[in-house]
Parts: structure tokens; sequence; C-alpha cells
């Protein structure tokens, strides 16, 4: 089964919402000031690239990150309390 986000968007302010993924036990978002570049890095070298992580509920598919400056972030869908694949990053202005 894929768990890959199709869709990233932002709304007003610091809320982000992504698509919806069948099968999800929630998300884990991460998120930092500096964009990371990856290419063949496992599910946990990615998050490790982030300052900042955490967990929605099932099928809570948005979340507010805190900061300032430019925004850095990536999504995955939680299965067995473990992340699937990462999306690709996304980025905005606070």
């Amino acid at each position: 089964m894929a768990y890959y986000l199709t869709w990233l968007h932002g709304v007003s302010g610091t809320a982000r919402t992504w698509g919806q993924v069948t099968g999800n036990e929630g998300y884990r978002v991460i998120w930092g000031s500096t964009s990371q570049t990856v290419t063949n890095e496992s599910i946990e070298e990615i998050q490790a690239l982030y300052a900042n992580n955490a967990d929605t509920a099932t099928d809570v598919n948005s979340y507010t990150i805190s900061g300032s400056g430019t925004i850095y972030w990536r999504v995955a869908a939680l299965v067995n309390g473990y992340p699937q694949e990462w999306s690709d990053e996304s980025s905005f202005s606070a």
C-alpha cells in the first residue's frame, strides 16, 4: 500500500494542510529553518535533518507550525507508529 502524500497546502498563517492518506494512523510533520536536499537517505535520516517534529491523530491532516522567517517542512503518514515515505519539501514565510 502506498502512503505517499501527494498534496501539501498552505493556509492562513502558519497552519499547514495536506491530502488525506488512506490507512493512516496520524501524521508526522517535520520542519526547520534550513532547506534539506535529500537523495537516498532513509526515513530516519531525513527526519534527523529537521530540528522539529510533531505527530497528529488519525485522519488529522493539518498542523500549525510555529516559527518565524522561512520554514521548510515535510509530512509523512504514520503506520504502526512509524513514518512512511516523506513528502517533498515545501516552504512558507512566517
